[in-house]
């Protein structure tokens, strides 16, 4: 896993040819190091890939790898505590304020494209994901005392949290 502070985590990532033979590795790869860490959700540069791809773990709403994933639309807003599986800090998780229904489109893996409306938690987790494919760490979404709260625990265990997080909330 590839943890807060590298440059590949922090920057965009670039859309892939859902029919690159190395989108199907990739895909087995975000699974497989997704179920590890007992995680609910992953995107590509999280494990070293540069390429807009993510994976999620609620198979029973929508199918678990998005290529190219693009956020359409979103309403309402609904707080929720969020952590990352890049950012291993006791004390991170925190209330993050997003949109509670989105309209996602995406590449499936078979080259077919969605149009995906989600809301909770799989909006929830298709928005985490979606910024770390635009580079942004959750943390950047917080404001107020959680944010200072959070940045300070970081730069406590020594995260470079000027260079590689500046803050950026809504």
């Amino acid at each position: 896993m590839v943890p807060v502070g590298q440059a590949v985590l922090h920057q965009p990532t670039d859309v892939v040819d859902v029919d690159a033979a190395s989108v199907g590795d990739l895909a087995a790869r975000l699974l497989h190091t997704q179920a590890e860490a007992e995680g609910i959700g992953l995107a590509a540069n999280q494990v070293g890939a540069p390429v807009r791809t993510l994976a999620h773990n609620l198979p029973r709403v929508a199918p678990p790898i998005f290529v190219n994933a693009v956020l359409l639309d979103g309403w309402d807003h609904w707080d929720y505590e969020e952590g990352c599986l890049s950012l291993h800090l006791d004390g991170t998780g925190a209330e993050v304020r997003r949109p509670k229904v989105v309209v996602v489109h995406a590449d499936l893996l078979d080259g077919t494209q969605v149009v995906v409306e989600a809301d909770e938690l799989f909006a929830r987790v298709l928005q985490h994901e979606l910024d770390h494919l635009d580079g942004i760490e959750y943390v950047q979404r917080l404001t107020g005392r959680e944010a200072t709260r959070v940045y300070a625990l970081m730069r406590d265990a020594g995260i470079d949290t000027a260079t590689w997080l500046p803050p950026r909330p809504y």
